[in-house]
This record gives structure tokens, C-alpha cells and sequence, in this order.
């Protein structure tokens, strides 16, 4: 095959030459999976610290036990060769170049998380204009970097899909948006009923750190309690496109994992 289609290409690469080069399956993605996990945790505390500088060293501490879940949470279901332990790097690699205002790296850390699963690219957007709302600090030029990426992939798809090699691209981008999520039940008598599960779910996952982050968005105002309400306010908004699905596995769950302990950290601060 020229391309991966059923899921996003970013991640086959990486685990096919990681099962070439150590051992077979399962065994060969573990061991991917704990150096991808060293990042999550790096990356996380690198967006706490220049968030929150003044950040309690204690809660320094938050984003190591967050990768702990983040293990158990890929372990347990033995999901570990998923690509979504590197997007939820990548996410937060997202919003480690805008606080950094590097407009490269905002535009290149997007596109790759949108290659390991496609809402990556939506959901950068919403860190950039989410930053803009919040520090009214402007990041337009990565924003239009970003989409200028993004339509010169959709150009390469459709020369794919010409030449006869990408024909199930279309279809399989709405499948995997829609049916496959909500299985074509749309009423709000099915939708509705879902959602409290999946904040429990979070709330579970992140050992009432996302409680404590949410009731610290009301403290006093300062530098952290912007950067906290930055953080909580976009994993709020990417939580409302998974709550009503009509299943909630582990893995839907990484990035708001991530994102919490950074914004415990930015709560210690504020």
C-alpha cells in the first residue's frame, strides 16, 4: 500500500521501523510506547514551567503522576500501540511553541498531531485563537502557516485519489468522524446521558486534579490564573466533541490527562 488510510499515517511509520529494528508486535510497541511516555512528561512539565514559573515545586510533581496514568490508562487495555500516547505530545507540543511564540514549531507540531489522529489540526487552531482570546497576544502567522500545510496535503490527496491510490480517502474520513462515534444516533435523549460518565471518567483518571484546576480558575488575577483558564478552557472545548460519543475507551482520554497537570501546576501558581 502507498498510504495509510483507516487511521492517520503518522503513527505507522514509527512503529513498523520500531518492529523492524527491536522485536516482534506487541513487545517491540512497548517499548515505544515508555520512550513516547518520557516525552508526554518532559513536554508536559516544560509547558508547566513556562506557564507558571512560579509554580509550587510540588506541583511539579503532578505531570510525572499523570504519566503514570497515562501508562496504566494505554497498559491496562494493552492500547499501547495506539498513536495517541505521541498525539497527546504533540498537543502539547502545540501549546508549548504558541506560549513560546515560535511560529514554526506551532505550524509543524499542528500538522503532526494532526497525522496521528485527525482532529489535531482543529484542535491547534483552538489553542491559537483561545491564546489570542486570553493574552491578547495574536499568533495569526502560525495559524495561516498551519492551513497553508493542510491545504497543500489536501492537494497531494486529491492527486491520490486521481491516480487511483487514496479512492477510499473521502469515505473513510467520514466514517471515522461520524459512524463510527455515534453509529448514526444523533437524538439528545441518547446524547445527553453520556456526558456526566465521561467528566467522571476525567475526574477518575486525573485523581480530582481536574476538579482542583477547574475550582482554581476563580482564583484571584494573575499571569498563572490566565495561563490555567488557556489550558482548562481548550481541554473543556476538545471534551465536548468526545463526551457524547456513544463509547469513552482509555485513550480518548490522554491529552486531557496531559493538559490537567499542567493546569494543577498553573493552579499551585495562581
Amino acid at each position: 500500500r502507498w498510504a495509510t488510510l483507516n487511521q492517520p499515517p503518522g503513527w505507522s511509520p514509527l512503529l513498523t521501523t520500531a518492529t523492524v529494528l527491536l522485536v516482534d508486535d506487541m513487545p517491540s510497541a512497548a517499548w515505544l510506547f515508555l520512550w513516547v511516555l518520557v516525552l508526554v512528561g518532559i513536554t508536559a512539565l516544560r509547558l508547566g514551567v513556562v506557564l507558571a514559573p512560579k509554580a509550587h515545586p510540588l506541583a511539579m510533581i503532578v505531570p510525572a503522576a499523570m504519566v503514570l496514568s497515562h501508562g496504566l490508562l494505554m497498559f491496562e487495555p494493552a492500547s499501547y500501540n495506539f498513536p495517541d500516547s505521541l498525539y497527546a505530545a504533540a498537543i502539547l507540543a502545540v501549546a508549548l511553541a504558541i506560549a513560546e511564540q515560535r511560529v514554526a514549531w506551532i505550524a509543524y507540531m499542528g500538522i503532526a498531531a494532526g497525522l496521528l489522529r485527525w482532529p489535531g489540526v482543529v484542535l491547534s487552531t483552538i489553542f491559537i485563537v483561545a491564546y489570542w482570546r486570553v493574552f491578547r497576544a495574536s499568533q495569526w502567522a502560525a495559524l495561516r502557516r498551519l492551513w497553508l500545510l493542510v491545504a497543500v496535503g489536501a492537494v497531494l490527496a486529491v492527486i491520490g485519489s486521481l491516480a487511483g491510490k487514496l479512492d477510499d480517502l473521502l469515505f473513510i474520513l467520514y466514517f471515522e468522524t461520524f459512524p463510527e462515534h455515534w453509529h448514526g444516533d444523533y437524538a439528545p435523549t441518547s446524547l445527553m446521558p453520556r456526558i456526566p460518565g465521561f467528566y467522571a471518567l476525567w475526574t477518575a483518571y486525573t485523581g480530582g486534579g481536574l476538579l482542583l484546576a477547574l475550582f482554581s480558575c476563580w482564583a484571584p488575577a494573575t499571569e498563572s490564573r490566565r495561563a490555567l483558564r488557556w489550558v482548562m478552557g481548550v481541554a473543556f472545548i476538545y471534551s465536548g466533541m468526545l463526551a457524547t460519543i456513544d463509547h469513552h475507551p482509555t485513550h480518548y482520554f490522554l491529552p486531557l490527562v496531559a493538559l490537567t497537570g499542567v493546569a494543577v501546576m498553573c493552579a499551585s501558581a495562581a
